[in-house]
């Protein structure tokens, strides 16, 4: 029954089995990148306890997934195979980071 539940959910999503140009070589200096972005991030956000962490690692991950996946097909002239990820990345980890600080704002920053 679950193996029916997950063929549903994946064969829904049209392009589930390569989502974004992030392949497994990629993948750990993606997530390296989320998770330094995620410290740095936290000292700028506010305060959810010992979730603050894990919920800026996950919106940087999601943008960096997000933004693969909407430019997969953009063609830039540097290193396909490492640089142009990772600058992909970069741009929809900022993105990400923006929408977290507007959401997670520390107390003497509200306005």
């Amino acid at each position: 029954m679950l193996e029916q539940i997950l063929f549903g959910i994946q064969s829904s999503i049209p392009s589930a089995s390569h989502f974004g140009e992030v392949s497994s070589d990629q993948m750990p200096l993606t997530l390296l990148c989320c998770m330094l972005g995620a410290l740095i991030l936290t000292k700028y956000t506010g305060s959810l306890g010992n979730l603050t962490l894990g919920v800026n690692f996950s919106a940087l991950f999601i943008g960096a997934a997000i933004s693969n996946w909407l430019f997969h097909g953009v063609d830039m002239q540097v290193d396909k195979l490492v640089a142009q990820p990772v600058i992909i990345s970069v741009v929809g980890m900022t993105l990400a980071s923006l929408v977290m600080m507007s959401w997670l704002q520390r107390d003497g920053m509200k306005s």
